[in-house]
């Protein structure tokens, strides 16, 4: 499965020290340029851990430099990459990023759908990443992050 990321998710990911699972769920992982100057910027709490990009993780340009969704640069151009070469899904947690890509059939995922992913797996203890998701500054309803601790306390 081919996979375009936006920032948040790999920022969290590696946030948490996980990031290295991508590789393992998903045949290959393409960014935009746009992605990577943010994860890589000098304010980026990241920066450091992602001044050399895995090898696994492909930066590309978007065709198409004018699109415009109405969402943040880094958005933008993983929905516009994501379009552009047909990719398997989307990872982005954004919720205006989210209904854009799904409006244009974009199949997507997130941060929680890559924990719970990996921790369907057996690749990680999903509840500890849970659990430091909020020390990152992640947020989702109470509802929501009570499912997927559900999901995966399901998982035996």
């Amino acid at each position: 499965m081919h996979v375009v990321s936006n920032t948040s998710p790999l920022y969290y990911l590696c946030g948490i020290g996980i990031l290295e699972i991508l590789p393992q769920l998903y045949t290959s992982i393409s960014i935009p340029s746009a992605v990577h100057s943010e994860l890589t910027h000098p304010s980026s709490p990241v920066s450091a851990k992602l001044a050399v990009l895995p090898t696994w993780l492909e930066v590309k340009e978007t065709k198409n430099s004018h699109y415009d969704f109405g969402l943040d640069l880094g958005e933008s151009a993983a929905i516009a990459l994501a379009t552009e070469i047909a990719s398997d899904q989307l990872l982005i947690d954004e919720n205006k990023g989210r209904e854009v890509a799904r409006r244009l059939g974009i199949n997507i995922s997130g941060t929680l759908g890559v924990i719970l992913a990996a921790a369907n797996l057996k690749l990680i203890d999903g509840l500890a990443a849970l659990d430091q998701l909020p020390s990152l500054g992640f947020y989702a309803s109470d509802k929501l992050l009570a499912q997927v601790r559900e999901d995966i306390k399901a998982l035996g």
